[in-house]
């Protein structure tokens, strides 16, 4: 049997397997289980700030780590009730030490009862004998059943009772609340997810068995909506016929009783209503007779399909809240999780078979971020749950995370690409030092006159090098050195070639920004001053001079 709801332990008791449904919780698979080594088992520690406490512990959650045992310690941890022994920055800690560490909190909290009742104080015992009994599945999983009338609510089993002894609150956000769920709260009722398992197998068989009822609640729904649609037209047509009646009822009153014609058609519609009526009379006095007659069949009937319908009805509902809510969390649950917990409280949330760290401030509930994936990132440390009911200004978005001050997280600049930026120009200082080296190693090697040519450039940057940065050997007399010694040549005159254009540039772009910016301070020349008209002819009048001439004339 496949069906929309159901999950995979409810299919297979479906289908024939007769173990019931197991309660949800946390725990590995079974060769995880199998493979389980204590003295192997290390957690990684992640050093956190806490209101005024810094490097405070915080164990990460590795893959298909004990989430509930890691989730109380935490817990511990964060309260100060418990600590790690050995060095303080110890980068990792043991299963069999946490184990231990619990152990030890329970027997520190529980061992003196403060009642004096005799029978309040042997109940306390049998639950701390429980639970140090049933410690050990912390690490291998939890089995919880949870309720869903609000946050608190699950059913009290031993495992549950480690939490009562270490003051752990333990609260879910799968609560049937809302408008949305109205009705299904009501089809729930108190019942855990164990009992509404077992209800929904219930309804199924029951509809397997009966061969008049619909095979689903989605097929329920659709005839619904047809049986609501078929009434609407029978109303709709009984309507059209009463509207019939009263309209000739209306026109044989209003008709002028002075002609002959108008009262010979009002006496014939007359007799035509009057046969309506009494037909109508006598088809309802009949129906009547029939009824009284199969009254009994037909209640027994009646109340077969009512019951059908009530068992589809409350499969429907079941099935629509499990599918809305299949991330074991609604809306409103959340908001009730928030409220449950106290104000600066630290407790465990349980959700989608996980269990997590959280604390409330300010009106907001916050998750405890342990992925190790986030080891490195210091100021990633609390995500946000669920946001205040009036949150502040800069509080930060739910799904967000915040740093241990619990501002927004806000990722730092990259330091490493400013070193890159810094090493790539120390590097073109660097290349330029090389061309310079090589051409004057090459010049060196290569003698003659080569030496000569190069002579000028080893000069000029005699001064920008170093006296040890780069110099070659001893030329050797071998045609290899002197084809190797050509080709440093070559090497060596590219490259100072481009770092001569390279500087070329720079320096013509210098020119320029320096020109446009005296340009933009020099005030405006003055106008020239004015001249007379006939000075103005007589110069027009005389050809120009050219340079050339005037020249002339001055060495002349």
């Amino acid at each position: 049997v496949q069906r929309a709801g159901f999950d995979s332990r409810t299919r297979r008791v479906l289908l024939g397997v007769d173990s019931p449904p197991r309660a949800l919780g946390c725990r590995p698979s079974a060769p995880a289980m199998a493979a389980r080594d204590d003295s192997k088992d290390f957690y990684k520690v992640k050093r956190v700030s806490f209101f005024g406490r810094k490097d405070v512990p915080i164990i990460c959650q590795n893959e298909n780590g004990p989430c509930p045992l890691l989730a109380i310690a935490n817990v511990l941890l964060l309260r100060n009730a418990i600590a790690l022994e050995g060095s303080p920055d110890r980068p990792e800690v043991s299963h069999a030490e946490l184990m231990s560490l619990l152990a030890a909190r329970l027997l520190d909290v529980n061992d003196k009862s403060t009642s004096r009742d005799e029978m309040v104080r042997q109940n306390q015992e049998q639950n701390l004998n429980d639970a140090m009994a049933v410690l050990p599945t912390l690490a291998t999983g939890l089995d919880v059943n949870v309720r869903f009338r609000h946050p608190l609510d699950f059913e009290f089993t031993a495992e549950l009772a480690v939490f009562d002894l270490l003051d752990v609150t333990l609260v879910h956000a799968w609560v049937a609340a809302g408008p949305e769920h109205a009705e299904a709260r009501d089809a729930i009722g108190a019942r855990s997810y164990n009992q509404l398992m077992e209800r929904l197998i219930e309804l199924a068989t029951a509809e397997e068995a009966d061969p008049t009822s619909l095979s689903s609640s989605e097929t329920y729904a659709k005839g619904t909506k047809e049986e609501d649609t078929s009434s609407a037209e029978d109303a709709a047509l009984r309507a059209a016929l009463a509207l019939s009646l009263d309209e000739a009822a209306i026109e044989t009153v209003s008709e002028t009783p002075t002609s002959p014609t108008s009262r010979a058609v009002s006496a014939a519609l007359d007799e035509v209503v009057a046969e309506v009526s009494a037909e109508t009379a006598g088809d309802d006095k009949k129906r009547g007779d029939e009824d009284a007659d199969e009254n009994a069949p037909v209640s027994a009937a009646t109340a077969d399909e009512a019951a059908r319908d009530a068992r589809r009805r409350e499969r429907f509902l079941l099935d629509t809240f499990l599918e809305s809510s299949a991330s074991q969390l609604t809306r409103a649950g959340l908001r009730d999780a928030r409220d449950a917990v106290k104000e600066r409280e630290l407790a465990v949330f349980f959700r989608n078979n996980h269990f997590a760290t959280v604390f409330r401030l300010d009106g907001a509930l916050y998750l405890l971020v342990t992925d190790q994936g986030y080891l490195s990132e210091p100021d990633v440390v609390w995500e946000t749950l669920c946001e205040a009911e009036h949150p502040k200004r800069n509080a930060a978005e739910e799904g967000a995370f915040v740093d241990a001050a619990f501002a927004p997280f806000a990722p730092r600049a990259d330091e490493s690409a400013r070193e890159r930026e810094t090493r790539r120009n120390a590097s073109a200082e660097d290349d330029a030092r090389l061309a310079a080296a090589l051409l004057a190693s090459a010049a060196e090697t290569s003698g003659g006159g080569r030496e000569r040519t190069n002579k000028s450039h080893a000069n000029d940057d005699a001064d920008a090098i170093p006296e040890t940065f780069l110099r070659a050997g001893e030329p050797r007399a071998s045609a290899n050195d002197g084809a190797s010694a050509d080709a440093d040549h070559a090497l060596a005159v590219a490259l100072q070639a481009e770092y001569e254009e390279e500087r070329e540039r720079e320096e013509a772009a210098a020119r320029a920004r320096r020109a446009e910016a005296a340009a933009a301070t020099r005030p405006p020349p003055p106008p020239p001053p004015r001249r007379s008209g006939a000075s103005s002819s007589r110069r027009g009048a005389l050809p120009p001079r050219s340079k050339k001439s005037s020249y002339s004339s001055g060495d002349s």
